[in-house]
């Protein structure tokens, strides 16, 4: 498929959902692209609560699932009640001015955690960081290539 022609079909969708399992130790405080590009295409993003749980914000420093207005939909885990968010996105679906609200509020939550001035400024401060850790000053041309 096509890039562009994936996110022209996920635009037309109310809903994307991200469910990737990942140990936390590898979340920290990143965002993977699958779940900006269901923000980015207007979906309200239903993502899994033990990924918000681990991942933490760059602005607000807290973890996702703790910051209110993120237009986000936690899902839990496999077993767990669903009934209030099935109660919420049936809400969702049935009111227009409501659903685009989410969208604005999700657009604008990761907007400000992955936007260039928050997410560049964290790769370069772990970039120094890790320079202190291996004892060895490596110039940032020579960390990136």
């Amino acid at each position: 498929y096509k890039y562009t022609d994936m996110l022209e079909r996920l635009s037309k969708c109310g809903f994307g959902f991200q469910l990737t399992y990942l140990q936390p130790e590898y979340i920290q405080n990143f965002i993977e692209f699958t779940h900006l590009e269901i923000v980015a295409a207007g979906c309200i993003p239903i993502f899994r609560k033990s990924y918000g749980d681990h991942c933490y914000h760059l602005q607000t420093g807290n973890a996702m699932t703790v910051d209110k207005d993120n237009g986000t939909i936690w899902l839990g885990e496999v077993g767990s009640d669903h009934s209030q968010n099935m109660n919420l996105i049936n809400q969702l679906r049935k009111d227009n001015v409501m659903r685009d609200e989410w969208r604005h509020k999700a657009y604008e939550y990761y907007h400000s955690h992955n936007s260039p001035d928050s997410s560049f400024n964290d790769f370069y401060a772990k970039a120094k960081e890790g320079n202190k850790t291996i004892n060895k000053p490596v110039s940032l041309e020579a960390f990136i290539g």
